[in-house]
C-alpha cells in the first residue's frame, strides 16, 4: 500500500530536493523555526508567522467570529510554484493546510487551527487575450467587474466585492445577472491547478477532463489549488435597471405577485428581492424591496415592471430607474458606490481597503425548483416578527436563478442545480466587533427559523458557496446526484486526503 509519505516522496521529490525539503531528510528534523525560514526563503511570495507584527491581521478572514483560530503561518504566495512548495512542505511537516483566495467561506475553511494557510490572493491578475480573459484565483469580484468592464464584457458576478475568483468560480458562481450570462463557472474554458502532490496541471475540456468537470462547481479546497482561469467573458456595457419599495404589511401580496411575474420574465432580466432589518430592535419596521436589472435596454425593462406591479395588485411606494454601465451597478450592489475600487477591498488587506469585516454572521439558504405557495412566504415574512434583538442586522434575500443556467445538463457540470429558479437565504449578521452569547444564538435562532420556514418547499438543494456548517446532508444539498463522481475524481486526484475540511468531498 502506498502511503502519503512515500507518495509525496515519490511524485515530488526531485522539486523538494531542489530546496533541500526533502521527506525524511535532516532538514525535516530540524527545529520548526529553523523548517520555516528555509521555506521563507524558497517562496517568491511571503511567510507570516506568529512572532511578525502582521500576523495578526494575516490571518483573519472576513468574520472576525474565526478570530480565535490560530493558524502556524500564513503562505502569501505569488506563483504556482510557491504552492507546489507549501503543499509539499505541509505534507513533509505533517502540518494541516487551509486554502483561501478572499477568506468569504461563511464555514471558516480557509483557515485552521495549527496550519498551514496557503494564500493566493496575490495571484489576482485580470487581463484579456485575443481568446477570452484570464483571472487570478485571488482576483477579486470587484477587481474583475472593473478589469473587464473597461473592455465592456463581464462573467456572471455575484453580489460581495471582497469575494475571489478562487472560491466563487469553483462553486459555481451566481448573481444578479446569472438568468442572461448562466453560472460564472460556465463561462471557464481552462483552470490551472496545482495538484496535493505537487504537480501543477491544466484542467480543461482535453486535459485532465475530470477534473475540470469537477472545479466547475466542486467547491474550492476539494481537488487542488486552482491558481488562474481562462474564461470567455460575456460583452455587456449598459444596464436598465429599477428599484422598487413596498410597504412592510405587503410582503406577502408582493411574493405572491413577484411568483406569478417571475414565471414568465425573459431571461434578459434578473430580479432580487429583499427584506432587510438593519436594526432588529422590537418595533423597527423592515424594508421590502426588489431589484431589477436587465441588459437589454431597448425599453423592455419598463413594461415588465408594470407587469410586476399588476401582478402585486398593489402600487410600490418608490420606483427608482436607473440606466447606467454595468461596472456602476456594480458598484451599487458591492455597496461601494461612494468608494473607489481600491477602497472597495477589505481593511487589512490591501492598502486604502475600507470594506470593514463583520463581527458575526450565519446564512442559511435553500433552492426552488418552484415558488412558495400563499402559506409558504406567509411563514417566511413571520420570521422577521419573532424575537428580535437590537444592533443586529437580519435579512432575507430571494434571487432569481434559471435562465440561460438551466440550459446545461445537471450532470454537464458539478454544479447540479440546473433545474433552480431562486435562492432564499436568511441572513442574520453583527458589526466588526465583539458579539455576545446572547447575539450569537439570536442570529442562529433566526437563521434556523428561515430556513425551517422554507425548507419544505425547496427541492432540498443549496448553494454551496453559501457553505451552512448546519446542514446535516450537506452532500445531497450541495452536490446531488453529483456527489459519487465527485467521490471518484477526488480519490483519483486526492488519495490521500490532503484537501479536507468538515464538509470537503471525501
Amino acid at each position: 500500500m502506498v502511503n502519503r509519505r512515500s507518495f509525496l516522496a515519490g511524485a515530488g521529490g526531485a522539486a523538494l530536493a531542489a530546496t533541500g525539503l526533502m521527506p525524511n531528510s535532516a532538514f525535516a528534523r530540524t527545529a520548526p523555526k529553523s523548517s520555516w525560514d528555509r521555506l521563507s526563503r524558497h517562496l517568491d511570495g511571503r511567510l507570516v508567522l506568529p512572532s511578525d507584527a502582521d500576523y495578526t491581521t494575516a490571518k483573519q478572514l472576513y468574520l472576525a467570529q474565526f478570530d480565535d483560530i490560530h493558524p502556524r503561518a500564513i503562505a502569501y504566495c505569488t506563483s504556482p510554484e510557491d504552492v507546489s512548495l507549501c503543499l509539499r512542505y505541509a505534507q513533509d511537516q505533517d502540518l494541516p493546510l487551509a486554502v483561501r483566495s478572499g477568506g468569504n467561506c461563511a464555514g471558516g475553511y480557509s483557515t485552521k487551527q495549527n496550519s498551514l494557510v496557503i494564500d493566493v490572493s496575490k495571484m489576482n491578475e485580470v487581463s484579456l487575450g485575443r481568446h477570452g480573459a484570464r483571472l487570478g484565483a485571488g482576483a477579486e469580484l470587484v477587481d474583475i467587474t472593473d478589469g473587464l468592464s473597461r473592455e465592456g464584457l463581464s462573467i456572471a458576478d455575484g453580489y460581495c466585492p471582497t469575494v475571489a475568483a478562487g472560491g466563487f468560480l469553483t462553486g459555481g458562481g451566481v448573481g444578479p445577472f446569472t438568468r442572461s450570462m448562466g453560472i460564472a463557472a460556465d463561462s471557464v474554458t481552462s483552470a490551472k491547478v496545482v495538484l496535493a502532490d505537487g504537480r501543477i496541471v491544466t484542467a480543461s475540456p482535453h486535459e485532465h477532463s475530470d477534473l475540470f468537470w469537477a472545479l466547475r462547481g466542486g467547491g474550492g479546497g476539494n481537488f487542488g489549488i486552482v491558481t488562474s482561469y481562462e474564461v470567455t467573458p460575456t460583452p455587456l456595457t449598459d444596464l436598465d435597471t429599477c428599484t422598487l419599495i413596498w410597504p412592510y404589511d405587503q410582503a406577502v401580496d408582493l411574493f405572491d405577485g413577484w411568483s406569478k411575474w417571475q414565471a414568465d420574465v425573459p431571461w434578459t432580466i434578473g430580479s432580487a428581492f429583499l427584506i432587510t432589518l438593519l436594526d432588529a430592535a422590537p418595533g423597527n419596521v423592515p424594508v421590502v424591496s426588489i431589484f431589477l436589472g436587465c441588459v437589454d435596454t431597448s425599453g423592455v425593462l419598463a413594461g415588465e415592471v408594470e407587469r410586476l406591479i399588476s401582478a402585486v395588485g398593489k402600487p410600490p411606494v418608490q420606483r427608482r430607474p436607473v440606466k447606467a454601465p454595468y461596472k456602476d451597478i456594480m458598484m451599487g450592489f458591492y455597496v461601494c458606490d461612494d468608494k473607489t475600487v481600491e477602497q472597495c477591498h477589505r481593511t487589512g488587506t490591501v492598502g486604502g481597503g475600507l470594506v470593514p469585516r463583520m463581527g458575526y454572521g450565519i446564512w442559511r439558504s435553500r433552492l426552488f425548483s418552484e415558488p412558495l405557495p400563499h402559506e409558504g412566504w406567509t411563514k417566511v415574512v413571520e420570521v422577521f416578527d419573532k424575537d428580535r434583538l437590537a444592533g443586529q442586522m437580519r435579512q432575507l434575500q430571494v434571487v432569481t436563478m434559471g435562465g440561460r443556467a438551466n440550459t446545461v445538463a445537471r450532470d454537464a457540470t458539478a454544479f447540479v442545480h440546473r433545474d433552480t429558479i431562486f435562492s432564499a437565504a436568511f441572513l442574520a449578521s453583527n458589526a466588526e466587533g465583539h458579539t455576545s452569547d446572547e447575539a450569537v444564538a439570536s442570529a442562529e435562532k433566526f437563521a434556523d427559523d428561515g430556513f425551517n420556514a422554507v425548507d419544505p418547499y425547496s427541492n432540498g438543494e443549496t448553494y454551496l458557496n453559501f457553505y451552512d456548517p448546519r446542514l446535516p446532508d450537506w452532500e445531497r444539498s450541495y452536490y446531488g446526484s453529483n456527489y459519487p463522481r465527485l467521490q471518484r475524481i477526488k480519490r483519483s486526484y486526492d488519495p490521500h486526503n490532503v484537501f479536507r475540511h468538515a464538509q470537503s468531498v471525501r
